[in-house]
């Protein structure tokens, strides 16, 4: 399957993304694998950042091998 979204509906998505994480893991101080597959597909939204032309939202550490938000990326 192939979606195509336009570049503010990406940019919902990633609000979207953002806001399910924070309600899954807010109050958690372990990891959950119940989890694990949203984790997933939280990281696979992500990686498509810069293709989208939000780079400066996301950013890539290699020492993790994850995406994180950045500061500005929510404000």
């Amino acid at each position: 399957m192939q979606i195509e979204l336009t570049k503010v509906e990406y940019r919902d998505l990633l609000d979207m993304v953002y806001i399910s994480e924070w309600v899954m893991h807010a109050h958690k101080t372990e990891d959950d694998p119940r989890t694990k597959r949203y984790e997933e597909l939280e990281q696979k939204i992500m990686s498509y950042v810069e293709k989208m032309g939000f780079g400066h939202l996301i950013e890539y550490a290699p020492e993790h091998d994850k995406y994180f938000p950045t500061p500005v990326s929510y404000t």
